[in-house]
């Protein structure tokens, strides 16, 4: 089975370079369009039957690199952990979510507590949980009251360090941004920072080199506050922070696969093949990814993808290395 990812650029110019080059030209004037260039990945490891169809992916990376995990949220309710290290999967119980986002290096008091945030779904009001690396558990934290202005449609992290998250919380009428930290009480400390209107829903969104990346429900996907639109049929987006500049990931089920958006806005179709035990996802409609270490196959880095109740994993370093040599930008 194959299917398809795309690879664009994203930095200050992210996704306007392609729309620009012709404005003003007329038909007959226009160069020709080039062919985009194509790439292929195969699969590294595949994780089936989770308990249920997959609503959103998180990755929690650790500074041990074999105790870096995967979650997953379940329409089902509840999580599927992935260890990569081991090849398998773990249910957790909890809620019905709808979006997770991730601070890897929070800490409570001092001591290392990988933090989730989720929203949406089952859940009248966010919730967050302290990941326990050593049990692979989930224990909630209690949260200040905190409610967005009408139901959440997509939250992602734009800011986590050891000390607070920023949040990104789409609604219809608009983005909000929440800080989520701990000031030594016995509640997690979560405050509004501001507001700001949107043209239309977002369903999706990722923080890219300050830049914010949203898809909108009828999934045409930009940056925010750039007039031009960029892909048309996105389902959701990822980012990953690397030191050839910051790279958005767009889950693309019309085109069988997902596009990478690179810090020159070039734009590299990704061919995702079946690996030598796991089939890839047709339609891949979530995805997520981490350049940090993962140890073994993803030592520099991981992009997972999912269809269904069905996980995929793919090395990182390669398909980006990959899709720069495609667009001429060496290694």
């Amino acid at each position: 089975m194959i299917s398809r990812l795309l690879l664009l650029a994203a930095s200050g110019g992210l996704l306007l370079a392609a729309c620009d080059a012709g404005e003003g030209q007329s038909e007959q004037d226009a160069p020709p369009v080039p062919r985009t260039p194509e790439i292929s990945v195969r699969v590294v490891e595949g994780y089936a039957d989770l308990g249920g169809n997959v609503v959103d992916l998180a990755l929690l990376p650790n500074p041990q690199p074999f105790l870096g995990r995967g979650v997953a949220a379940l329409d089902s309710g509840g999580f599927a952990v992935i260890d990569f290290a081991l090849g398998e999967t773990r249910s957790l119980e909890g809620p019905r979510v709808g979006y997770l986002a991730t601070a890897p290096d929070f800490q409570l008091r001092g001591s290392p507590a990988p933090l989730i945030v989720a929203a949406g779904g089952a859940l009248a009001s966010p919730q967050a949980w302290v990941f326990l690396v050593d049990d692979a558990e989930l224990v909630e934290m209690p949260m200040d009251p905190i409610a967005a202005d009408g139901p959440v449609r997509a939250l992602c992290a734009q800011r986590a360090t050891e000390a607070l998250i920023d949040l990104l919380v789409f609604t219809d009428a608009g983005l909000e941004r929440w800080r989520v930290s701990d000031r030594g009480q016995d509640r997690l400390a979560a405050e509004r920072l501001d507001f700001t209107p949107t043209d239309r829903p977002i369903v999706s969104c990722a923080g890219v080199d300050g830049d914010v990346v949203g898809v909108s429900e009828t999934g045409v996907t930009r940056v925010l506050g750039q007039t031009r639109w960029g892909l048309s049929d996105g389902a959701d987006v990822a980012s990953v922070e690397r030191d050839d500049g910051g790279w958005a990931i767009v889950a693309r089920p019309s085109e069988l696969g997902v596009s990478v958006i690179a810090p020159l806005a070039d734009e590299v179709v990704v061919r995702l093949e079946d690996g030598l035990n796991a089939p890839s996802a047709s339609a891949p409609d979530q995805i997520a990814a981490s350049a940090a270490n993962f140890g073994g196959s993803f030592g520099q880095g991981v992009l997972v993808v999912a269809q269904g109740d069905r996980v995929n994993a793919f090395e990182l370093d390669g398909l980006i290395r990959s899709a720069k040599s495609a667009v001429g930008q060496g290694s």
